[in-house]
């Protein structure tokens, strides 16, 4: 829920209010908390699981009021690009890495949303290349999902730190074993 995030954040600290975002839940593939799967084996899952299934690693439940219009009666395409951003980021802290951040979020705007929706965001997990993490995003009606909203793909960077940090911390685990 909300009360996991500082009152800094832009969500939980400003737009999280009646007739603003009025309701926030994101719901993680619960299999990629196994911890006994390395962060590595649970990013290869993920993408594998992906392929097979079309499993969304992270969908979130949005309520979106009906002040956070662009046009009347409209919510303003920045607020969804803002909502796909952040909930992608459950999608790389659900997999084990502790940052990532965006370097590309290209939206495709299919139909405006109307204020007062609750919107079901889906985030896939396509694939891993070194420190680049590549998604796509379904935006839809949680109340009827045949209705697509908007959709997007999504690149997000690994900070190199991190990434050196988890090959070591992995492969001295291959070689204790």
């Amino acid at each position: 829920g909300m009360t996991l995030l500082p009152p800094t954040h832009a969500i939980a600290g400003t737009l999280f209010r009646p007739t603003g975002i009025e309701a926030y839940r994101v719901y993680q593939r619960s299999d990629d908390n196994d911890k006994t799967m390395s962060v590595l084996e649970r990013t290869q899952e993920a993408a594998a699981s992906n392929t097979t299934t079309t499993q969304p690693q992270v969908i979130a439940l949005v309520r979106v009021g009906n002040h956070h219009d662009g046009h009347v009666g409209i919510v303003h395409g920045g607020i969804i690009a803002m909502l796909m951003d952040d909930v992608l980021g459950y999608g790389f802290y659900s997999m084990g890495w502790t940052a990532a951040f965006t370097a590309n979020l290209s939206i495709n705007y299919r139909r405006p949303v109307p204020a007062d929706t609750t919107l079901r965001i889906e985030c896939y997990f396509e694939r891993m290349e070194r420190r680049k993490l590549y998604w796509r995003v379904h935006v839809v009606d949680a109340r009827s999902p045949e209705t697509l909203y908007v959709d997007a793909t999504s690149l997000f960077e690994i900070p190199k730190h991190i990434y050196d940090q988890v090959q070591r911390t992995e492969k001295s685990k291959v070689v204790e074993s």
